[in-house]
């Protein structure tokens, strides 16, 4: 490719780049902050001045999420060998490794006919799996275990516009994924979305707030290393029990610096016993809870935050309620009476933002909500990343639509990252309530 074709191409990626986020254009000083060049190497690159090393051709084709073939004007559909690219449905992945058991290897083909677009069943009885419920367990060792990276995610930008003019939001964008993809699968790819959301938006010397969630966990467990530098990151809201530790926000904050680890990404987590210890630090101004109220109020700070939101169910909240910890029976039919239609960093809040249950929200570690709003007021991304599930314990898409509704109309969130299903929710006819 000579030097002016690759200096077109590499201006037409970073204008689909910027549609692809529902933004008008992306800097080229941006981009080259997130290549880790500077703003005159990239420019010359754009001019067809000078072309990039060879070894920097991964680093600028996983940015714009294409195949170095993509990359350089010859898209291929399939490569030679166990590391092919494979393009369905617009939905660009490849191997990371090689699988190295027979489970792995059933797992990898999960994935490639979820890809696809076959439901869970139909997969069971192809490949002889027990139940659906089975190949929600291959496609979570898949995802965990790192075997497949994806290269190229598709958007519905139309969608994502429509919702984004319907609520006044900064910025949305819209996943299309099957209606019978296992809730694994679509975390899995509301997180890769996130990732490149991440990328495009955090940059070195930046305060990044995470809260719990399986999609947030996904965000964190997808960035590859070096696509953080020089960051601080804290927990918005840790959970009031340890139900999944692994979806807990101050594990997620650890394992960000974890994984990061000699990239100078620094991560703070909050001293946090139990509900009753929460509830006696509120009260207490001396030093045993000092570096937990530092620590929140840091996270009230940040530059941008990440987080779930969640629905009441029809057997469970979002939350253990703790039983006999609370001085209530603020039970499921309780909580739904007072109006509850899910939580927002652990706080069960009605149809307006506010919080149903004072006796739940004085047990809650967190940043308050009036400091979510406050955060949004001055302009930071507080991105919201929800999908919109099959029925699982009652739950369904305009359930989780909503309590996106609320957390749009309480002003707790302006950027939505969100799957095809919730994006059509969110624009049928609010339900009365």
């Amino acid at each position: 490719m000579e030097s002016n074709e690759l200096a077109t191409r590499l201006k037409e990626l970073r204008a689909a780049k910027a549609r692809g986020l529902g933004r008008r254009k992306i800097p080229q000083r941006e981009v080259a902050t997130h290549l880790h060049i500077s703003p005159g190497a990239y420019g010359s690159w754009e001019s067809g001045r000078t072309r990039p090393n060879i070894d920097l051709l991964p680093r600028i084709a996983e940015y714009f999420e294409v195949s170095i073939d993509d990359l350089l004007g010859h898209p291929v559909e399939v490569q030679a060998g166990w590391r092919r690219i494979i393009t369905e449905k617009d939905l660009h992945w490849k191997l990371r490794r090689r699988a190295e058991t027979p489970e792995e290897e059933k797992g990898i083909e999960v994935w490639r006919r979820l890809v696809r677009g076959e439901s869970p069943e139909v997969i069971a009885a192809a490949l002889k799996i027990q139940s659906p419920h089975e190949v929600e367990r291959h496609i979570q060792d898949v995802v965990y275990a790192d075997l497949i990276s994806v290269e190229h995610l598709p958007q519905d930008a139309d969608l994502a516009e429509r919702v984004r003019q319907a609520f006044g939001l900064r910025e949305v964008m819209v996943v299309p994924v099957d209606e019978e993809a296992p809730v694994i699968f679509r975390s899995a790819l509301l997180g890769e979305a996130a990732r490149s959301y991440f990328k495009a938006h955090v940059s070195e010397g930046m305060k990044v707030g995470l809260a719990g969630g399986y999609s947030v966990s996904r965000l964190v467990y997808s960035l590859r290393r070096g696509e953080c530098r020089s960051i601080e990151v804290y927990p918005l809201a840790i959970s009031p029990v340890i139900e999944a530790i692994a979806l807990d926000a101050n594990s997620l904050v650890g394992a960000l610096a974890y994984r990061h680890d000699g990239y100078d990404v620094r991560g703070y987590t909050l001293q946090y016993a139990s509900p009753l210890d929460w509830k006696e630090a509120k009260a207490d101004t001396g030093r045993k809870y000092a570096a937990t109220r530092r620590i929140l109020a840091k996270a009230k700070s940040v530059d941008i935050a990440f987080m779930g939101l969640g629905v009441l169910g029809r057997r469970r909240a979002p939350i253990d309620l703790l039983g006999d910890l609370l001085e209530t029976e603020a039970g499921l039919e309780e909580l739904r009476r007072r109006g509850a239609v899910g939580d927002i960093l652990y706080h069960l809040v009605d149809r307006h933002g506010q919080p149903v249950s004072p006796e739940i929200s004085n047990l809650i570690c967190s940043i308050d909500l009036q400091d979510l709003r406050e955060m949004v007021q001055v302009g930071v991304r507080v991105v919201a990343i929800a999908s919109a599930e099959r029925k699982v314990e009652g739950t369904s898409a305009q359930k989780k639509a909503e309590i996106a509704r609320t957390a749009i109309k309480a002003g707790y969130a302006n950027v939505f990252i969100i799957d095809d299903g919730l994006a059509r929710a969110l624009l049928e006819p609010e339900q009365p309530g």
